[in-house]
């Protein structure tokens, strides 16, 4: 008698089911999550984010797989091998981390996230179909409708691609929890597609004289397989969490310590300061820069030179202290009570006799000039009063790098020396303490002497050479920076009028601080010292930054105006390190842009740097004004400059430094005769 079959079709428990769907969503959501970490600088490389993303969704795939099958119901007993099981995770995974790879390439483009799709696509559907190989019906015959298999495949595919399309355009364009959300749930239905859809082309088949039909049963030994659902899903947030700790536990090590030297930094001592937190004393070991180091042994010298010292200088201090490196070159220590502020001066005592008698590294001797500052109480003061306190001494002109040990002493670090620079300051002016530098502005492709700019330069008597910064802040603090700015501009004109007679300089530049343009005052100082000394009016450039404009752009703009209809010309300098220049550019009428050091340091090792500088330079270009570009030192960055641009002035230590008149023209007599440019 030929045996006889019945198809049937196999139930579905819904809550299994719907709890398939809820894992394919959190583990595909976890794993775009997980991928974003390659883009971040952490503790781990990309490739180790790329494993976690590709098995966490590798995780997921296993996981609904089998919670369907478990879903599944048959009147039939089901058995697997266990082994082929365990390893039918593993085509979901690497094809995973091949598609995670692809997608986070520099430049993404629709031919990545096609390889990308493939990739997941065809992952998820290797591990359905070999997973459903690994498994016996027993006394069923079974077989597939090829296009349903085909259809889940090309879904799987298309899906795969679209989801990883949105995810790519929504993080960069976006950059919010969409760009997680929607591609996640584009994913999380691509896995459900291929199971369920591949199990709806299945037909089954069962013997009928060998069957004696009691309802759909569930004889499936679930123990093996619950538990490797279990672990599954225990991966799968297992490396969500393990992922938020590592990124909480970075970012708090990025934000708060020095990466070269794993000590606090500059942004965990400010959070100090703003805390009530107390301490006894306050010091800063400060170190000149290390060229000696840098221009012999390059800059990774200097870098293991500094985690030496900050390694021996941690392994001197005494308990309670603690120690910061808030710059490159500056170390500060706190000391917590009256011990250790007296342990910690005896140790940065020795440890500045051993500097001066030369610090050993690499078998060698170096001389690193250096100074300690500190602050200290008698009795408790929190941080902010007492590096108050600190700060007055690092900006101190008196202060250099002697190898001396300075105290805060506020007769001499404050009032004193306030009081005694405004008191000198007309003495200053009289006696030639104070005293103007002129620094020349070159043509790069003519070596044609075009312009100089007026530098101010203060020689105290007492404290020696002072920065402008220092002495020109407490000058506008006090009121008397507008009567500086007067004479400079008489000094210049005269100078003018005497170059006139000898060796010509075409132009000279004036700095004008910030509300002093907006004044009648400063517009008759000009118009008189011109017309006192016989000066055309071309042959001044009033240079202004955006602190003159910041407070009113529309009095800004009518005096710049007043300025060129006069016949001055008017510089808009340290163009880019403010924060509204190009807002400024459309509505000044100024003549010429002066581009800020900055914008040049790193042209010559950074492709970014490079393509800021071009943007500027057309923008200036676009506007017709002249060009200077200041702060340039070597010779690759002037062959780089003049072929930017044919209409450029250079401004720099490579041509020449701020000279006095007469060094200007012994310079400029040398510099005609040569007629070369650069270090003459």
């Amino acid at each position: 008698m030929q045996d006889s079959w019945l198809s049937f079709m196999p139930t579905y428990n819904n809550y299994l089911v719907t709890l398939s769907i809820i894992v394919a969503c959190i583990a595909a959501s976890s794993a775009f999550f997980i991928n974003d970490q390659v883009k971040r600088n952490t503790l781990l490389s990309h490739t180790t984010w790329l494993m976690l993303a590709a098995t966490t969704l590798g995780a997921g795939i296993w996981a609904v797989h089998f919670i369907g099958m478990v879903a599944m119901q048959l009147p039939v007993a089901i058995t697997y091998n266990k082994i082929l099981t365990i390893f039918t995770i593993i085509p979901a995974i690497i094809s995973s981390f091949i598609a995670f790879y692809y997608i986070n390439q520099p430049r993404h483009t629709w031919e990545r996230a096609t390889i990308s799709g493939f990739f997941i696509g065809t992952g998820i559907t290797m591990m359905h179909y070999i997973g459903m190989y690994v498994m016996h019906f027993e006394g069923v015959e079974h077989s597939y409708q090829i296009g349903r298999v085909v259809l889940s495949y090309i879904l799987a595919v298309l899906l795969s691609i679209v989801a990883l399309l949105i995810y790519r355009y929504l993080y960069i364009k976006r950059g919010h929890l969409l760009s997680h959300i929607i591609p996640a749930l584009l994913l999380a239905l691509v896995v459900i597609n291929v199971h369920y859809l591949g199990m709806s082309a299945m037909q089954f088949k069962v013997n009928a004289d060998g069957f004696q039909r009691h309802g759909m049963i569930e004889p499936m030994d679930m123990t093996f397989i619950s538990l490797g659902i279990s672990s599954s899903v225990t991966i799968i947030a297992g490396l969500l969490l393990a992922t938020f700790v590592v990124n909480r536990v970075f970012s708090h090590r990025l934000e708060y310590y020095d990466s070269l030297t794993g000590l606090p930094n500059l942004t965990l001592f400010t959070k100090q300061l703003e805390s009530n937190f107390k301490a006894n004393a306050i010091a800063a070991v400060n170190f000149d820069r290390m060229t000696e180091g840098a221009c012999n042994y390059g800059l990774l010298f200097d870098e293991q030179l500094l985690k030496h010292i900050a390694t021996d200088l941690k392994a001197r201090l005494p308990g309670l202290t603690e120690l910061y490196r808030v710059s490159d070159y500056t170390f500060i220590i706190v000391a917590q009570d009256e011990l250790a502020t007296k342990q910690m001066t005896d140790i940065l005592t020795e440890y500045l006799q051993e500097l001066k008698d030369g610090l050993a590294f690499h078998h060698q001797i170096f001389k690193l000039p250096a100074v300690v500052m500190m602050a200290k109480t008698e009795t408790m003061q929190t941080f902010k009063e007492l590096y108050s306190e600190l700060e007055t001494i690092i900006d101190h002109p008196s202060t250099s790098y002697d190898f001396s040990f300075i105290y805060y002493d506020p007769a001499y670090h404050t009032l004193n020396f306030e009081g005694h620079l405004l008191k000198d300051l007309d003495d200053a002016l009289k006696s030639g303490d104070i005293f103007l530098v002129y620094q020349p502005k070159i043509n790069p492709q003519t070596n044609e002497l075009v312009s100089t700019e007026a530098l101010i330069r203060w020689i105290h008597p007492e404290y020696g050479f002072l920065a402008p910064p220092v002495f020109l802040g407490i000058l506008e603090e006090h009121g008397r920076l507008q009567c500086l700015t007067d004479w400079i501009i008489e000094e210049v004109c005269r100078q003018l009028a005497i170059w006139k007679n000898e060796k010509p300089v075409p132009q000279v530049g004036i700095n004008i601080p910030g509300p002093y343009l907006t004044t009648n005052r400063l517009f008759a100082q000009v118009v008189a010292m011109t017309e006192k000394y016989n000066i055309d009016r071309n042959m001044i450039e009033l240079e202004i930054t955006e602190t003159s404009i910041v407070h009113s752009i529309e009095e800004a703009t009518e005096a710049v105006l007043k300025f060129r209809n006069a016949g001055f010309d008017v510089a808009l300098d340290d163009f880019g390190t403010g924060v509204s220049s190009l807002s400024y550019l459309k509505q000044l009428a100024c003549s010429t842009l002066k581009i800020d050091k900055s914008f040049v340091d790193g042209i010559l090792v950074s492709e970014k740097d490079r393509a800021i500088l071009e943007a500027i330079l057309t923008l200036g270009e676009s506007l017709h004004m002249q060009l200077v570009i200041e702060g340039v030192e070597e010779q690759e960055q002037v062959d780089y400059l003049i072929g930017l641009s044919d209409h450029l002035l250079i401004q720099g230590y490579y041509y020449a430094k701020p000279m006095k008149p007469k060094e200007l023209q012994q310079w400029y007599a040398h510099y005609d005769l040569v007629g070369s440019g650069g270090h003459v």
